[in-house]
């Protein structure tokens, strides 16, 4: 049993935030960052017409709008978003979920 388990907690699924949240596309910096904060998470899925465009993390955040001081109610989260989104299945192994991640940084 305890080597089913190991193999178990070797696959994404295990690991990964299953709660995710959402925001539309022609949403700014500010409005992200308000329900991030809300909601305690640091990383929002960018949306446009039900289709996944980006996502924007606390990263993103930080290089896009504190360091270059702009005005987050008026940064559109297009131009400071992480594009595209890059994913792999829920069954995937974390190795693979990590060469993926340095792979594409």
């Amino acid at each position: 049993m305890a080597n089913s388990e190991s193999t178990e907690a070797k696959r994404i699924e295990n690991i990964m935030s299953k709660r995710l949240i959402t925001i539309g596309a022609d949403s700014s910096a500010f409005d992200a960052a308000k329900q991030m904060s809300e909601k305690m998470i640091s990383s929002i899925i960018v949306m446009d017409n039900n289709k996944v465009v980006g996502i924007l993390t606390e990263r993103d955040l930080v290089k896009q709008v504190c360091a270059t001081d702009l005005q987050a109610s008026k940064a559109p989260l297009t131009s400071i978003m992480s594009a595209p989104l890059i994913s792999i299945d829920k069954d995937s192994k974390v190795e693979h979920a990590a060469n993926v991640m340095i792979k594409n940084k």
